[in-house]
């Protein structure tokens, strides 16, 4: 999934930086400004904002709190991450949840110049908070079957 992330990133910005130079031609070289670059610059920035998360969870860069966590006792500390990942799980839900009914909302809703349903600018939240809902759920259950092997491991010491 890294990689697919990381293709789809680099096509992103890569289109971004080609349509305005685009749009930066015809305005300064051909006094003809186009509608259509700021608009379709717009979503794909939005797409990489929201699907740019993933990529950060695959490199273990999201913001964590590590300072507190590894102050707390052994048995504790386990407790505390599961309690913590669940609440992550409840918020993506939660975010994909309200993401599609905002995405229904705007639908009907078109871009000035390219009549594009707006909808499609907003599905970008869902779409990249399920694919990271499933990315972390996945390393959820890797966290949680290592915290109930160690505990195994634990009790038969």
């Amino acid at each position: 999934m890294r990689n697919i992330i990381l293709i789809f990133s680099g096509t992103a910005i890569l289109s971004i930086i080609t349509i305005i130079f685009l749009q930066v031609i015809m305005r300064y070289i051909f006094n003809s400004g186009l509608r259509w670059p700021n608009e379709i610059a717009g979503f794909i920035f939005v797409w990489i904002c929201f699907t740019g998360p993933i990529f950060a969870f695959e490199n273990n860069d999201l913001l964590k709190l590590d300072y507190f966590r590894e102050r707390l006792p052994y048995k504790l500390k386990y407790l505390v991450e599961i309690i913590i990942e669940s609440i992550v799980l409840f918020f993506l839900i939660t975010i994909i949840i309200y993401g599609f009914k905002n995405v229904i909302n705007v639908w009907s809703r078109t871009t000035p110049a390219l009549r594009f349903s707006y909808g499609y600018v907003y599905l970008s939240l869902p779409i990249g908070f399920i694919i990271l809902f499933i990315a972390y759920f996945l390393d959820f259950v890797e966290h949680l079957l290592e915290i109930i092997q160690n505990i195994t491991i634990e009790n038969h010491n």
